[in-house]
């Protein structure tokens, strides 16, 4: 209650008393939202600490891998690059070269043409010189039995001689005997052949096979 004279009104001991009353549990009420406000800002503080744990490595890795992606890139643009210049220079060499590939497909495809026509020309060669073969075995065939022929007849030969030495050696022994010249000593037979030559077995005179 104000006064009439302007002064603080007075205030009775229990009105002080609720004012004391009510200041202490504002007091407690502002002391609890401070505590509770200290709390949570130490569990802010903490999960700021854990978000900057996180957070900063993944800014350090995304950093890195952002680097190492922009270095790719450019690798990749680089190599496409000398790709597509490597890639224009075969054209061009292909492009030159073509006529010249070209002219070398056709003469190899000549050069088997001949190479073809002479396998066919040495074909008929060698049917040639098979058949040629053929009558020159005939003919050595033939040859062999005019050889064998001949053998006879020179053995018949040697044989006629032999006998033909054995009737005259005598009487020509007799004749050399009288002969001024011999001195009318007698120098015995002149010695000849042991034999006639043995006959004609197959193969040649000697007994031996043929070859």
């Amino acid at each position: 209650m104000k006064s009439d004279d302007g002064k603080k009104p007075h205030l009775s001991r229990e009105e002080r008393l609720g004012k004391v009353d009510e200041l202490y549990k504002k007091w407690q009420f502002l002391e609890g939202r401070e505590r509770t406000l200290a709390h949570e800002i130490k569990q802010e503080e903490q999960r700021s600490k854990r978000l900057a744990l996180l957070v900063y490595p993944s800014l350090v890795a995304f950093f890195i891998l952002s680097a190492y992606g922009f270095f790719l890139i450019a690798s990749l643009t680089r190599d496409v690059n000398r790709l597509a210049v490597e890639v224009t220079a075969m054209t061009v060499a292909i492009e030159r070269d073509i006529p010249l590939i070209a002219n070398n497909m056709v003469q190899m495809s000549e050069l088997m043409m001949h190479m073809n026509r002479s396998m066919h020309a040495m074909n008929q060669s060698m049917e040639a010189m098979k058949n040629d073969t053929g009558s020159m075995a005939q003919s050595t065939h033939s040859m062999q039995s005019d050889t064998r022929q001949m053998s006879r007849v020179t053995a018949a030969i040697h044989q006629d001689l032999w006998s033909l030495n054995q009737n005259v050696s005598k009487p020509f022994n007799m004749m050399n005997t009288m002969m001024p010249w011999g001195g009318g000593v007698n120098q015995g037979p002149f010695p000849g052949s042991p034999g006639p030559m043995p006959p004609f077995t197959q193969g040649f005179p000697w007994g031996g096979p043929m070859p």
